[in-house]
C-alpha cells in the first residue's frame, strides 16, 4: 500500500502536468491566427513561427477606449481596421492588380505567410512579407560591370525613378544594397530570389504598370505562370528585350543555372560578343530566354527587390 504523503504528492505532481499540457494546447498557434497586443497597441499575425506585427495604414477616424482591441470591415472606406485605444487604424499597405469580388473577405497565404483582404475589386495586403520585380527604365549594353556593376545599376534606376510600389519599399528600408539584385547570372552564378516568397511586378517607366503577383517556390523559381506576357499592364507594360544569362528552365519557372553567353560575365559591349536575352511580349521560355543578342545592343535590366 503507498502511504498517503506519497499518494497526495503523486496526484499534486499528475495535476501539475496536467495543467501544463492543456496550458500548452491553449497557448498552441495556428498559422494565420491574429491577435492585438494590448501592450504595444499593435495587431499582430502569427506567422508560422512567430507573432510579427502589421503594417498600420493611416487613420481612418478615433475610437474609444472600450474599442481597443476590436478590428471590423469598414465597407465605405474598402479597408480593414483596429483600434488601438485612440484611433481606427486601417490595414492597408499594398494594393495588388489580382482581382477579387467579396469586399471585406480576408486570407491568410500559408505559403508566403501574408494576410490580405478584398475590397470588392482587388486584394489589399496588410503584411509587408513581400518584395518587388522591377523592370528598369534604362536600357544597357553588356558592360554592366559584372554582377555587382547590375546590382548597383538596378539600386541606382529604382532609386531616381518612379514605380508602383517604391514609396511603400521606401517606408520598409528595401532600397539598400543589400536586398536590391539584378536578376541575372554570370557565367558561373546565377542571381535568384528568395524561395517561396511573394514579389509585386513593377516598371521604372511609370506607376501605371505593375502590381500583379509573383509567387516563387522552394527552389526560388518563378513566376508558376506560362500563358501571362510580361508586357501586360499589370506586369511591364510593353514589350522590351532583357539581359538576362539565363538557361531555359520550364514553360513556367525560369532556370536557376547559367546559360552560355553572358557577355564575359557582363564586362563587354563589344561587337561579336553575345550574352542571353529574355523578351517581355512573350509566353513560356521566352521571357528569360529568347536567344542571344550581340553585347554592343542596350537591353533592359529586371531588377529584384527582397522583403
Amino acid at each position: 500500500m503507498i502511504p498517503a504523503s506519497k499518494l497526495f504528492r503523486y496526484l499534486r505532481l499528475i495535476l501539475v502536468m496536467s495543467f501544463l499540457t492543456l496550458s500548452s494546447f491553449a497557448y498552441a498557434q495556428t498559422s494565420g491566427a491574429l491577435r492585438f497586443n494590448s501592450t504595444t497597441k499593435v495587431l499582430e499575425l502569427y506567422d508560422g513561427a512567430a507573432w510579427i506585427s502589421l503594417g498600420s495604414g493611416s487613420v481612418v477616424s478615433s475610437c474609444t477606449g472600450s474599442d481597443e482591441g476590436k478590428i471590423q470591415y469598414n465597407g465605405g472606406a474598402f479597408v480593414y481596421q483596429y483600434c488601438n485605444g485612440t484611433n481606427w487604424l486601417s490595414l492597408s499597405t499594398y494594393t495588388s492588380a489580382t482581382t477579387c469580388t467579396t469586399a471585406g473577405q480576408l486570407q491568410f497565404l500559408a505559403t508566403t505567410k501574408s494576410l490580405r483582404f478584398c475590397n470588392g475589386t482587388v486584394w489589399i495586403y496588410a503584411t509587408s512579407n513581400h518584395g518587388y520585380f522591377v523592370m528598369t527604365a534604362t536600357a544597357y549594353t553588356g558592360n554592366l560591370g559584372g554582377l555587382s556593376g547590375a546590382n548597383s545599376s538596378c539600386l541606382s534606376d529604382l532609386i531616381a525613378n518612379t514605380w508602383l510600389g517604391k514609396s511603400e519599399a521606401t517606408a520598409r528600408g528595401l532600397l539598400i544594397a543589400s536586398k536590391v539584385r539584378a536578376f541575372l547570372c554570370d557565367s558561373t552564378t546565377c542571381q535568384n530570389l528568395n524561395s517561396n516568397a511573394l514579389y509585386f511586378y513593377a516598371t521604372g517607366t511609370g506607376s501605371s504598370f505593375g502590381g500583379a503577383e509573383l509567387v516563387t517556390d522552394a527552389t526560388a523559381a518563378g513566376p508558376g505562370d506560362a500563358g501571362n506576357q510580361w508586357s501586360r499592364s499589370d506586369r511591364f507594360g510593353a514589350s522590351y528585350n532583357l539581359h538576362t544569362g539565363r538557361s531555359l528552365g520550364g514553360s513556367t519557372l525560369w532556370g536557376l543555372t547559367s546559360a552560355t553567353d553572358t557577355c564575359s560575365n557582363w564586362s563587354t559591349a563589344v561587337a561579336g560578343n553575345f550574352g542571353q536575352n529574355g523578351f517581355t511580349n512573350t509566353s513560356g521560355t521566352g521571357r528569360w530566354s529568347n536567344g542571344t543578342i550581340d553585347c554592343s545592343a542596350t537591353r533592359r535590366l529586371v531588377c529584384f527587390v527582397n522583403p
